[in-house]
């Protein structure tokens, strides 16, 4: 029983926080990215093949849930996934450009 209550938690914080995280307001928000920022963050890890689209928007995605208190990876890693499967290929692209500007602007640096 303990088990199933665990599943069907997870469950619910799962769903409640894609339910926030797609609210209008957070939701536009996920788009906007400091690209000098991030290169500059990501400069120092110094591996260009970990700079996706998917990673910079599941970056994202952990910055909203800091500001709510969600740091469970796990709940974190299924919202991120169900999101981004559930995103149109030009929300999609948005993230493409940030993640091919970023390693541009690295080459460039290095």
């Amino acid at each position: 029983m303990d088990n199933n209550m665990d599943t069907i938690d997870l469950i619910d914080e799962v769903n409640n926080f894609i339910t926030y995280i797609q609210s209008h307001l957070v939701f536009q928000r996920i788009f906007r990215l400091n690209i000098n920022l991030y290169t500059q963050i990501l400069q120092r890890t110094n591996n260009r093949k970990f700079i996706t689209a998917y990673s910079l928007f599941k970056k994202r995605i952990i910055e909203e849930g800091y500001l709510i208190n969600v740091t469970d990876g796990e709940i974190i890693n299924l919202s991120a996934n169900k999101i981004w499967r559930s995103l149109t290929p030009v929300e999609k692209s948005v993230f493409h450009t940030y993640a091919t500007q970023i390693r541009s602007i690295l080459d460039i640096r290095n």
